[in-house]
């Protein structure tokens, strides 16, 4: 059974049949489905606030410096500053979600299956059953948990992204002229080098080419279903 509304205090309501039975044992009420889906509803929200804040601060930070150190690189001579703000954006949201995604499916997984076991307790279900109940609901809710927190940290890189872009173009109107200097593109080899004007078409292709990646497109897709169903982005406060 997955979620549906929000995660804490949003009507929610189960999905399922298999959830409910597991839960009661069959034949439950709707107080009792309820309440096996509010306890659902409780461990999610719980398991995701207590590892979001380290996860989107560690993803934002990677996402941030390699996108920063690359577009900064590549868009060094482009006199469209909209330009270099829609190829960082691109960038640093994919690299962002990813490095989030890949680092909170096992922690949250371990998470949700802690609190579960500690709100079930409460609803007096056999021991034998506990295990089977805490493994199926986490399996049916864990990438709903993982598309909640990719989303948290996609939207904070994207902010985060910004500032730097801004900082660095700054410096490059007040007189820098390019946002590298001669020393350091001593150091780039030379077919790496920014030439004047646009990037090439083949740099461009390669921001453009972050949305078109099958994980991205997935994970897409999951977010835009998350905020009609479960109403995520700031409903886990500053991160």
């Amino acid at each position: 059974m997955r979620i549906v509304g929000g995660f804490e205090g949003g009507g929610v309501l189960g999905r399922g049949e298999r959830w409910s039975s597991a839960v009661t044992g069959g034949g439950a009420s709707e107080e009792e489905e309820a309440l096996a889906a509010a306890v659902v509803s409780l461990a999610m929200d719980r398991a995701i606030k207590e590892i979001v804040s380290g996860i989107v601060r560690r993803s934002v930070c990677i996402a941030c410096q390699t996108t920063k150190e690359l577009v900064l690189k590549d868009y060094a001579l482009e006199p469209d500053e909209a330009r270099i703000y829609s190829a960082a954006h691109l960038m640093v949201a994919s690299l962002a979600g990813s490095f989030a995604h890949v680092t909170c499916k096992e922690p949250l997984r371990t998470s949700i299956s802690r609190y579960l076991r500690h709100f079930l307790q409460d609803l007096n279900i056999k021991s034998e059953a506990l295990e089977q109940i805490v493994q199926l609901v986490t399996n049916d809710n864990l990438d709903l948990g993982c598309a909640a927190i990719e989303q948290a940290a996609t939207e904070k890189a994207v902010q985060a992204i910004d500032a730097d872009i801004a900082q660095q173009l700054l410096l490059r109107r007040d007189g820098a002229g390019s946002s590298l200097s001669q020393n350091s593109v001593s150091f780039i080899p030379q077919s790496l080098r920014p030439k004047p004007g646009q990037p090439s078409l083949s740099q461009q292709r390669v921001y453009e080419e972050f949305v078109q990646l099958p994980w991205q497109k997935q994970s897409t897709h999951t977010s835009h279903g998350l905020s009609g169903e479960v109403g995520l982005g700031s409903g886990y406060g500053p991160v």
